[in-house]
């Protein structure tokens, strides 16, 4: 991989260029739009979980009200681009801790309320420039967003960006990084990428516990066919200092069946960064559990799989079904390990909990678990009611039997307006993959655009 100041020079020569190009357009214009969420979210912490007893860990909010500004920016001509897309949260949150009981089933404290606390965050999600050198060659610098794939669940060969459906909700955005990126398309049907990641985008969360920044870079090359709704690409990428990867996906329609595409999308690489609980005698008479990094220095290929079905709908409505294969994921006897790591009974034990929270909550894996299926239903104009879309998905573990289940469902107002409401529940076994932090939630809120 090229060290990432050939890269950092590379961007700079290409935003000069961009900017002295722009300064003597004719055709220089500005166009933008404004949305403004305002919504009310309720929480409920699962009071099972050890991850968040009492909800004193977590504090998750009972309660918060959102005010969320999100400015689209664009100033472009005829060959370039300047995209800025920041964002303004303010919110007020009241937290609760949870019942705790003391023996005989007495309860010990009731659930206490704090007083309601506000703050305000702004982000940059993406602030790049795009340029289009030629009909074959463009260039992109900034914070920005690349995405590519069929699969909804998740873009295993993407191994830069680790979004999933899990993440998304009615207030969701998906955050930028700082990428250089340049496109070459030949014809109408074979395009390459290469792009990498030139440095850390502060207001992400890290992904992986514990480990500084290291640039990562990739190359992408996409083949379609059928007027391009067909397609199969191949991807190759690595990270500095770390052992690359091989991803490959596609998308392709099946044969006598109008609107029915099979899909899929993988990534394979040796080793792996992925934090796990693992058993040691930290003297004669005590054993403790500690996260490790176990698999950094393995030989052994590790795969992230998805592969699915859609049918559209001449009605636009969309259904799926995928299944999601994922090596490096926790079985079930490790993550009982991990729980069991958070025993304050024993002061061993008890040294190194904090550090098991953090290198779980960022243990490089999207998905905690090795097996699950997944389907999705959008549903435009539901029940003849125009500009009234529902929205379903529902994860299940093949390990353990939990279950995710989200719905939203979003109504168009005639003056630009959106009512929006959302709400997810989750079940199964104590302290089970998908039983996590949040019993259950909803969200309530108007979004208006300008």
């Amino acid at each position: 991989m090229l060290p990432m100041s050939f890269w950092r020079s590379l961007g700079s020569v290409g935003v000069l260029l961009v900017a002295q190009r722009g300064l003597a357009a004719d055709n220089l214009a500005f166009r933008g739009n404004l949305s403004w969420i305002n919504a009310f979210g309720h929480l409920a912490p699962e009071d099972a979980n050890r991850l968040n007893s009492d909800n004193t860990l977590l504090r998750i909010p009972h309660y918060s009200f959102i005010s969320d500004i999100r400015p689209n920016l664009k100033l472009s001509s005829s060959d370039f681009q300047i995209v800025a897309r920041p964002k303004i949260v303010a919110e007020a949150r009241q937290v609760k801790t949870a019942k705790r009981e003391a023996a005989g089933g007495q309860s010990a404290a009731d659930a206490r309320t704090e007083d309601t606390k506000g703050k305000v965050k702004s982000t940059i999600n993406e602030a790049f420039v795009n340029w289009t050198v030629s009909d074959v060659v463009t260039f992109a610098y900034g914070r920005q967003s690349y995405q590519w794939g069929a699969a909804e669940s998740a873009n295993p060969s993407n191994r830069m960006f680790h979004e999933t459906a899990q993440n998304r909700n009615a207030l969701y955005e998906i955050v930028g990084k700082d990428i250089a990126r340049v496109n070459f398309t030949l014809g109408k049907s074979f395009s390459t990428v290469v792009m990498t990641e030139y440095q850390q985008n502060k207001d992400e969360a890290d992904f992986v516990a514990e480990e500084e920044f290291a640039p990562t870079g990739l190359v992408k090359s996409e083949f379609s066919w059928s007027g391009g709704t067909d397609y199969a690409g191949l991807v190759v990428g690595g990270r500095e200092k770390a052992s690359g990867w091989v991803g490959e996906y596609f998308s392709m329609g099946v044969p006598f069946f109008d609107g029915l595409f099979f899909y899929a999308d993988a990534s394979h690489q040796r080793g792996g960064r992925s934090w796990y609980p693992v058993k040691s005698q930290a003297s004669p008479f005590a054993e403790i559990i500690e996260m490790q990094q176990l698999k950094r220095d393995e030989n052994k290929v590790q795969t992230f799989a998805t592969a699915g079905l859609k049918f559209d709908f001449v009605s636009g409505t969309i259904i799926r079904t995928e299944y999601i294969h994922n090596d490096a994921g926790y079985s079930e006897n490790q993550l009982k390990d991990f729980y069991e790591s958070l025993d304050d009974s024993n002061p061993a034990q008890l040294a190194v909990y904090e550090s098991n929270l953090e290198r779980f909550s960022a243990n490089g894996n999207e998905f905690t678990g090795k097996r699950y299926g997944y389907v999705s239903l959008h549903v435009p104009d539901l029940i003849s009611v125009r500009d009234l879309t529902f929205y379903s998905r529902a994860m299940r573990s093949m390990t353990d039997e939990s279950l995710n289940i989200y719905a939203s469902f979003e109504y168009l107002l005639k003056n630009a307006g959106t009512v929006l409401f959302s709400g997810s529940a989750n079940s199964g076994r104590k302290e089970s993959e998908l039983r996590t932090t949040v019993a259950r939630s909803f969200l309530v809120g108007y979004r208006h655009n300008w």
